[in-house]
């Protein structure tokens, strides 16, 4: 059965095809496969790497950063491996490694921009998190209108109660954006100092 986006998209097109004059920028403006959540998706995940880029971190794919040896500094990864709960590859979206502060942080950035299934993962991401990767710090940045009410609170209570077996040296951290941001500008100031 086809959405209604995508009834209203075949419509649009339509009405472009048999429209004789200039065609209004609106009738571009429909978003059948979820294009406009990709983007501000990558958005999100920009503003991320921008706001560490400012404090010293060199932006690598985690792929370039293994081609080059692994070496020490002050890297913020992309695409970075780990084997999920599943035995299987799996990835998130940063790893952030600082030599100088000696920091290891996998970051987890989830973007919803309207109401859907994906807040349902939150507890497989969270588990991932706990059990699968290797990291002892563990980010998990979240952000968008689309999330479930309770979802994202739930996510920070399990966090702050070490639900579901997290090991005593193991710490999972639940940010907004803003909340990260605002971490990213603290560590550039220790930094400085």
């Amino acid at each position: 059965m086809q959405s209604w986006h995508t009834r209203i998209g075949a419509a649009f097109l339509l009405v472009a095809v048999l429209w004789t004059g200039p065609v209004p920028a609106w009738a571009f403006d429909v978003d059948p496969q979820g294009q406009h959540a990709s983007l501000n998706g990558g958005h999100f995940e920009h503003r991320i790497q921008k706001s560490l880029k400012a404090h010293g971190f060199e932006v690598l794919s985690h792929a370039e950063w293994r081609d080059m040896g692994q070496p020490r500094g002050e890297y913020l990864l992309t695409n970075a491996p780990y084997t999920t709960l599943y035995g299987t590859a799996g990835r998130t979206e940063f790893l952030l490694l600082s030599a100088r502060r000696n920091m290891e942080i996998r970051i987890e950035a989830k973007y919803q921009s309207v109401s859907g299934s994906v807040d349902e993962k939150l507890p497989y991401v969270y588990l991932s998190l706990v059990e699968a990767v290797p990291e002892k710090t563990v980010f998990v940045v979240i952000d968008g209108p689309g999330w479930r009410p309770g979802s994202i609170d739930w996510l920070r209570r399990a966090a702050v109660e070490r639900r579901y077996g997290t090991p005593a040296d193991k710490t999972v951290r639940v940010f907004s954006l803003e909340e990260f941001l605002g971490w990213a500008e603290a560590l550039g100031q220790t930094a400085k100092n």
